[in-house]
């Protein structure tokens, strides 16, 4: 009676393998969705096909160039490295967020796991509302916004010129959608995800932050700039390691959207930096 060969198989992930792990890492920042050049600059051909095989990835469309992490790979990442994926809010969001993860942020802060991601920092954020800081901080940020909104109110009130009245209502439309921002019941806005780095890793994010801005225009151009300020500011402190949040902004980003964030870096005293 002859015997069957048996099968040699690869039954799971090389996880002693940085680029193996690299790419763990890259899904879990980037929502669960990351392009075929991500996975292959982050990590190789046969990782790729390995994870695909083995059915921790998948494409989200045939030829779309697109792969999404399965419930496999989720349950994997959290019992390896203890993180939890974001709730994905488009492909498009996604996509910035892999090129941002891959191409601006220090590869050894994701290569480490130094990042958080924003359903902890949420849980974080609602233990931080029941302090007093929180509270007194969030009373100092309505005072300031309801007596922007009493000041711009009276000026548009006020004998003016037609075209002054035209910009102290652009003025007031800006003052009370900050108003209605900071009276709601959810005033902040936390970042996609947070990173710690080292002040040469920061001075690493600012250098690639600059290569961008140099090569940008626009909406892009603007909040690089923004950037290269807020990490200027760290560096000229004597800190040596940073906490600093990163929001992924899509064309569906308004005032509003960002105001929100704007009172969470007020609230918490930490620089969130902005991508799109």
């Amino acid at each position: 009676m002859k015997r069957k060969k048996s099968k040699s198989k690869v039954q799971s992930l090389n996880l002693k393998n940085p680029k193996q792990r690299d790419i763990i890492n890259l899904f879990a920042v980037s929502e669960g969705r990351v392009g075929r050049q991500d996975i292959l600059s982050t990590g190789n051909k046969e990782i790729m096909y390995r994870m695909i095989n083995l059915g921790y990835i998948k494409e989200t469309v045939k030829g779309s160039g697109i792969y999404k992490a399965t419930a496999k790979l989720k349950k994997l990442t959290e019992q390896t490295t203890g993180k939890k994926y974001n709730n994905g809010c488009s492909n498009k969001h996604s996509a910035i967020m892999s090129k941002t993860a891959t191409k601006v942020i220090p590869k050894s802060v994701l290569s480490s796991g130094r990042y958080t991601g924003q359903n902890d920092i949420k849980t974080r954020m609602e233990s931080y509302k029941h302090t007093p800081q929180y509270i007194q901080g969030l009373r100092l940020i309505r005072n300031k916004v309801h007596s922007n909104y009493r000041d711009c109110t009276n000026r548009y009130n006020s004998s003016i010129s037609h075209q002054q009245r035209i910009d102290a209502r652009k003025e007031l439309e800006v003052a009370a959608m900050k108003k209605g921002v900071i009276d709601s019941d959810n005033p902040s806005f936390t970042p996609d995800i947070e990173i710690t780095i080292s002040r040469a890793e920061a001075e690493e994010l600012l250098q690639n932050i600059r290569e961008i801005a140099d090569s940008s225009d626009g909406r892009e151009h603007s909040f690089m700039m923004q950037n290269e300020e807020k990490l200027e500011r760290l560096l000229g402190t004597t800190d040596q390691t940073f906490t600093i949040g990163c929001e992924i902004v899509t064309e569906n980003y308004g005032n509003e959207e960002l105001f929100r964030h704007q009172v969470y870096e007020i609230l918490t005293g930490e620089q969130v930096l902005y991508f799109c």
